[in-house]
């Protein structure tokens, strides 16, 4: 199985790409690297034979059995009072409907789309919202939708226009905050102990949360063991988590960390697009995955997960 991977350098590409290439002797990479990203030098994990990196569509060579869709430039960066909406908004449905066409016009484009989406799509709650739950109207909301559009209006529209003769197969991943040691939330405090966590806010809002080792293992049963699924699909744990208990439960494991509140407000006059990503409740129900595809999580207590890293 040959794979083209968008964000294959990121956290959770990088361990996707670990998790496939351990599992099966067969499978290969092609990693397209975003403008602007850089190569990993000759000291990467991956061997050269298994994973390729990419800098163009043009150098694509082999129409891929999959492609995995996850790049996007990050939503809230640290620095005060930047704000690079236009960089954010690129990086999803712009860029997605370039992807496509590009692969399309190459007779490039596989069967099979497997793409990043957020459970930000959904209303800020502290009740986890299901698949078919309505769209919000927040910022993380309408970011959301945008991006799940431009691929199914762009495929739509491949297909019209008789450059590919048939959908693809699209599932969306609704992310939720993905946990793992080597990246994303957890890794300031894996890495320093004793260190501050700095909350925004009250810190008393709900997210949603997910393991990585149970995202790489729902993408490759959707692509070995669910032949036939397609659609949206929300990747979070059935109970969520307020930002408080989160940080108990790391307290608990890192001894002598201390946590620092940010007033909400300063947080909404540095950020005034971006806030609503940290201080509004945002959880998503697992309903297609615990009731449609019968899956059983690796790690849904956020205790015992923390506990094995």
């Amino acid at each position: 199985m040959h794979v083209l991977i968008t964000g294959g350098t990121g956290f959770i590409g990088r361990n996707v790409m670990t998790d496939f290439l351990k599992r099966d002797s067969e499978t290969s990479f092609a990693a397209l690297v975003h403008p602007g990203g850089s190569i990993p030098g000759t000291g990467s994990a991956f061997p050269p034979e298994r994973v390729t990196y990419l800098r163009d569509l043009r150098e694509i060579k082999t129409r891929p059995d999959i492609l995995i869709h996850l790049a996007g430039s990050p939503v809230f960066r640290i620095r005060p009072f930047f704000e690079n909406i236009g960089e954010i908004r690129e990086s999803r449905g712009p860029y997605t409907e370039r992807l496509f066409r590009g692969l399309a016009a190459n007779g490039m484009l596989p069967d099979t789309i497997i793409m990043a989406g957020s459970t930000g799509f959904y209303p800020p709650s502290r009740i986890p919202a299901p698949e078919n739950a309505p769209p919000g109207t927040t910022f993380p909301a309408l970011l959301a939708q945008e991006w799940e559009n431009a691929a199914s209006e762009t495929l739509a529209e491949l297909v019209r226009d008789g450059i590919i003769p048939r959908l693809p197969r699209l599932i969306t991943l609704r992310f939720s905050t993905v946990m793992g040691r080597d990246g994303g939330f957890l890794k300031p405090f894996m890495l320093i102990r004793r260190a501050p966590a700095l909350i925004p806010g009250a810190g008393d809002y709900c997210i949603s949360w997910i393991s990585i080792q149970d995202t790489a293992e729902i993408i490759w049963k959707i692509i070995h063991e669910w032949p036939d699924f397609a659609g949206a699909v929300n990747l979070a744990v059935p109970k969520p988590l307020s930002v408080n208990e989160i940080c108990r439960e790391i307290a608990r494991i890192n001894r002598g960390i201390f946590t620092l509140h940010i007033p909400a407000g300063l947080i909404r006059l540095m950020k005034p697009n971006t806030a609503d990503f940290i201080l509004l409740s945002n959880t998503a129900r697992p309903k297609v995955l615990t009731d449609k595809l019968g899956y059983r999580f690796l790690w849904e207590d956020f205790g015992a997960f923390l506990n094995s890293l």
